[in-house]
């Protein structure tokens, strides 16, 4: 007890974190990652906002696959696949995953954000949502809850719309006993929207 948890922001290609948010700066900056550590730069690239990186850091190349690893390159920086955004004193947010991202009647969906929200309805212990093709609007966020109690979805898709702009609210509500998972603790989303495409 009393050790200080700092808020931070990596992934296994640059070996550990490359951006950190300190203990005394996370009470003003409620939500993000904080900012680059020394040697490393960042910027926010094309109109969805993707971080992108150039930090000494960086692995030299996947093994075996220089073809996928020069396809996450753009020029000097390497694209992280997330996206985010910066607040006035430069503190970094991650907002989501590209590949993530639901296009639902014109409107960008990060999962992340509506995962957030929804996450704080009383009795929710995990949720994941995921895009569903639809004709009319081209996908519709799904969200895939677990709770040991059976959960109101009417309740809870009221809690969404007042802490959410109303495209983002899940159209569809399901509920499991547990998240498919890898590994290293990360949900399976890809099987996740095949659960929810036959559902």
């Amino acid at each position: 007890s009393g050790l200080p948890v700092v808020q931070c922001y990596g992934m296994t290609e640059t070996c550990s974190q490359f951006v950190a948010l300190s203990a005394e700066e996370a009470p003003y900056h409620l939500g993000s990652v904080g900012k680059p550590l020394f040697t490393t730069q960042l910027r926010l690239v094309g109109e969805h906002h993707e971080i992108e990186i150039q930090t000494p850091a960086l692995t030299p190349g996947y093994l075996n696959q220089p073809a996928k690893f020069a396809a996450k390159h753009d020029g000097d920086w390497y694209r992280t696949g997330d996206v985010g955004h910066f607040d006035e004193d430069g503190f970094l947010y991650v907002d989501g995953r590209l590949d993530e991202m639901i296009i639902s009647g014109g409107e960008n969906i990060f999962p992340a954000e509506v995962e957030n929200v929804l996450r704080q309805y009383p009795g929710i212990q995990e949720i994941a949502v995921v895009g569903r093709n639809d004709q009319q609007w081209g996908a519709v966020p799904v969200a895939v809850v677990v709770s040991k109690h059976p959960v109101d979805f009417q309740q809870l898709e009221a809690f969404g719309r007042e802490h959410l702009a109303h495209y983002k609210v899940p159209k569809f509500y399901l509920q499991t006993d547990a998240l498919p998972k890898n590994a290293s603790g990360k949900v399976q989303k890809f099987r996740l929207q095949d659960l929810v495409a036959n559902a």
